[in-house]
């Protein structure tokens, strides 16, 4: 997140996608990296991942409310 604050959405990109990555990370980790990998990819222009991204976290099960209703709210915009 330190990256994605400082506009290095490349490198927060990076690092979201190795926590992703990570077989035993919790599904609530998993997801907030997931929509966090979401944002940066928008502020990077790169449109089509983001929504990649947020469809795949709608469609996880088990994950907090708040992150799950956060997804829908970006993928309607």
């Amino acid at each position: 997140m330190v990256k994605a604050k400082k506009h290095d959405h490349e490198g927060a990109i990076e690092d979201y996608s190795a926590a992703i990555d990570l077989s035993d990370a919790p599904r609530d980790v998993t997801a907030m990296a997931l929509y966090n990998r979401a944002l940066d990819h928008a502020a990077a222009r790169n449109i089509a991942k983001a929504i990649d991204d947020l469809n795949v976290l709608l469609a996880m099960t088990e994950i907090p409310t708040n992150v799950k209703a956060a997804a829908d709210e970006k993928s309607n915009e």
